[in-house]
């Protein structure tokens, strides 16, 4: 499925697609691909979520959250301690990563578009 995103408000259909952890392709004007990282970026921090983009050279953008990692510390803590803490955030951080990561691939514009093509995995 391929969705277009031509203007600035229709960068939520491509959050609504992240939320849902659903797969699909959406052709970005270029005047929008940086919108759509900062708000890819910030639905990140928001949700406590990992979104990790790969670049068509297979180089790796990954905006981290550290949502898993604090509450894994903070139930750790309550339980044990310091000791519990540390355990506790190493936990929450495998648990977080494991349960709340979206892959998105960057592919470069087909012949004859310029269009920047988004691929959620």
């Amino acid at each position: 499925m391929s969705i277009q995103i031509g203007i600035q408000n229709e960068i939520v259909k491509l959050l609504a697609f992240v939320r849902a952890q659903g797969k699909a392709k959406f052709a970005v004007t270029p005047e929008l691909v940086e919108a759509c990282y900062d708000a890819l970026r910030r639905f990140a921090r928001d949700n406590n979520l990992d979104i990790e983009i790969i670049a068509p050279s297979q180089t790796r953008v990954a905006f981290f959250t550290g949502g898993g990692t604090f509450a894994g510390a903070a139930l750790g803590y309550m339980a044990a301690a310091v000791p519990g803490a540390i355990v506790g955030a190493g936990a929450g951080a495998i648990v977080g990563y494991a349960s709340a990561h979206v892959t998105i691939r960057m592919h470069p514009p087909g012949p004859g578009s310029q269009l920047a093509i988004l691929e959620i995995a």
